[in-house]
């Protein structure tokens, strides 16, 4: 009986390391990321944000998206990601300063509008 013990109570932490290593070793996939965002990023009439960066496209169609509306703010569109606006306002109003990327392969910023400005206003 005590011979079973032994091996038990000898047998858990080598299992239990086995185990935990088998668990960090599967990692889930990683997730593409579309856009990204960061400070002073909105859209009129109808806020959006936060969006999912994971998600490819974007249908804010009839909305304005402003990036770096009197305070700083980025916005980024990546790796083949689609964005439809009416239209895009970077760094308006007196201490604005924005910044947007359109960066990758087929990866557009699409805009229906006829207000798109930069700089201040």
């Amino acid at each position: 009986m005590k011979l079973n013990q032994r091996f038990v109570i000898g047998f858990c932490p080598l299992a239990i390391a086995i185990v935990a290593a088998l668990l960090l070793s599967v990692a889930p996939p990683a997730r593409a990321q579309f856009f990204s965002h960061s400070g002073s990023v909105g859209t009129f009439p109808f806020n959006f944000f936060p969006i999912d960066g994971s998600v490819s496209f974007y249908d804010m169609s009839g909305n304005t998206l402003f990036v770096g509306s009197s305070a700083p703010g980025s916005f980024s569109a990546l790796a083949g990601a689609l964005l439809k606006a009416d239209s895009l306002t970077i760094a308006n109003g007196g201490s604005g300063n924005g910044n947007v990327t359109v960066s990758g392969s087929r990866t557009r910023i699409e805009l229906g509008g006829t207000t798109n400005r930069a700089g201040s206003r």
